[in-house]
């Protein structure tokens, strides 16, 4: 419904207008009504009315200088004088400082209800592009915050509005994940734990009151984002609400899940307090896992960083070096291993230090698993790291954490991982970093140093699907996620790379056996 607000000095004439008139069977709502510009102004201020009727000749301020000034302030109000004969020149003036139309007072009656309604449809047209504008700002402020909790970009958000208004929100993380993945993933049953990850999240997006949404960070990882103007919208007890999605599927589809990591951040304001959340969640499941129960929390307070582009170099630093150890250079991994060290023995206490090589090293073998696989001996190396504990001064710690680096990396050398395991692995990360983009063959097989028929065969005979089939239904399970989430079918498509939406729900409705609009109902 159009909201409008009357300004009128004449008593009779605004209150025959509020009361007279059928407003609601216009599509309009009267919020309110003023004697003279001044207060007119100050109402449109404080209401934001879509619409504002108007007499031009007023005591304070008239009705053409209430209309520059509100055109100001607030430009999508639309303004319709109301003229007297003697206005007449008035008015078409009014026209040039950006009125919709006026109307003649002696013709109110026959002319109010066309100008209205005419004005009334410009209103809602308006709303709707500011609607589809909003929708898409929101699925490009999506992806960016994945990928901000991701790490693989250094600015987050590029459109200033939104990022002004993200910045106002409390945010609160917590991490859902999956103990022994790469176990369960190496008996085969990766189907198993796929299906699982989506009842969780489905679950949870039923059980939000909308202030609430969810990305799939990994294929064992799922991160819940409540969020809301202030902390009484968020949960109190985050801890036992995702609890409760655990045994809510389990009840509806009788059957016990895999054992999961739960670990909540604490509630901060603002996108980077956002990946603060996120970083204490995912501690508080490492220090699960590895039953160490230490607070994530009092870590980062100590390992507050001076500002977030300094987090962001640190966090390119890791990566570097992540990449490094998986792809055997050591060399170039040691060195960066030393940037890294420095920056955190320059910021941070000791203890906090202790909890951030816990938190790296930990990832190290993660991904090193994401890489080559499950492996018991790799799989012990993690106990090795609760000694850290012992080691209280910077140089000792780095001494250790080189040390258990060199074993870790010892361990994977034994396995006979041929080149093409390799080259697989390094093609799928690049594949999944750039999934939202419209990613081709020839595209990666030129980043890779491959000929491109050579990549075809390789994925066929490594993944046991083609190439195109594992793009789509990444692909697919992100337009999945994203209309769970609330977006809608068209803007889902388009997000992830699709312009036409006949070939999007066929895909769609081969990879998830529904039609997309369908699947939006049900989710």
């Amino acid at each position: 419904m159009v909201t409008l607000v009357i300004v009128e000095d004449e008593y009779i004439i605004r209150e025959g207008l509020k009361n007279a008139m059928p407003w609601q069977e216009w599509g309009v709502k009267v919020i309110g009504t003023a004697s003279n510009g001044a207060d007119g102004l100050e109402l449109v201020k404080q209401t934001k009315p879509d619409i504002v009727l108007t007499d031009i000749r007023m005591p304070k301020m008239n009705g053409l200088e209430m209309l520059a000034a509100i055109k100001e302030v607030e430009p999508d109000t639309e303004v319709v004088l109301l003229s007297g004969y003697d206005d007449f020149e008035y008015a078409k003036n009014g026209l040039n400082l950006g009125a919709k139309g006026y109307i003649l007072k002696l013709n109110l009656s026959h002319d109010l209800e066309r100008m209205i309604k005419k004005v009334a449809e410009v209103c809602e047209e308006k709303k709707k592009h500011r609607q589809r504008e909003r929708e898409k700002d929101n699925l490009v402020l999506y992806d960016q915050i994945r990928q901000l909790l991701l790490g693989y970009q250094s600015s987050t958000i590029h459109y200033e509005e939104e990022k002004k208004h993200w910045n106002k929100v409390n945010f609160q993380a917590g991490v859902v994940r999956m103990r022994n993945y790469y176990l369960l993933e190496k008996q085969g049953r990766a189907s198993h734990v796929a299906r699982e990850m989506s009842l969780l999240e489905e679950t949870a997006r039923s059980l939000s009151n909308g202030n609430l949404f969810t990305i799939r960070m990994r294929e064992n990882e799922l991160v819940i984002v409540h969020y809301g103007s202030s902390n009484e919208l968020i949960s109190k007890d985050f801890t036992s609400n995702m609890e409760e999605i655990i045994r809510k599927v389990e009840k509806e589809k009788n059957q016990q899940l895999s054992s999961f990591l739960i670990g909540v951040g604490s509630i901060y304001k603002g996108l980077e307090g956002l990946y603060t959340s996120y970083k204490e969640a995912k501690h508080v499941t490492i220090n699960i896992d590895l039953g160490t129960h230490l607070s994530a929390v009092e870590v980062y307070e100590k390992a507050k960083l001076r500002n977030s582009e300094l987090m962001m170099r640190i966090k390119k630093i890791e990566e570097q070096i992540l990449d490094a150890f998986e792809h055997g250079s050591q060399q170039k991994g040691y060195q960066e291993l030393e940037s890294w060290f420095e920056v955190w023995k320059e910021e941070c206490h000791v203890s906090a230090l202790q909890h951030m090589v816990l938190e790296f090293l930990y990832l190290l073998i993660q991904r090193i698993q994401d890489t080559y696989g499950y492996d018991k001996e790799i799989e012990k190396l993690k106990s090795e790291l609760l000694q850290l504990r012992y080691y209280e001064t910077s140089n000792d710690l780095e001494i250790w954490m080189r040390k258990l680096i060199k074993q870790i990396m010892e361990e994977t050398e034994k396995h006979s991982f041929d080149d093409a395991t390799k080259q697989m692995h390094r093609i799928i990360r690049y594949i999944d970093q750039h999934i939202t983009e419209k990613i081709t063959l020839k595209e990666v097989s030129e980043h890779m140093y491959l000929n491109t028929s050579y990549l075809s065969v390789l994925f066929k005979r490594k993944m046991n699907k083609t190439f195109t089939d594992y793009v789509v239904e990444k692909k697919i399970e992100i337009a999945a996620d994203l209309i769970r989430n609330g977006h809608k079918v068209q803007d889902a498509a388009h997000a992830i790379g699709y312009d036409d939406m006949k070939h999007f729900r066929k895909m769609f409705r081969k990879y998830k056996e529904h039609h997309p609009g369908t699947f939006a109902q049900k989710s």
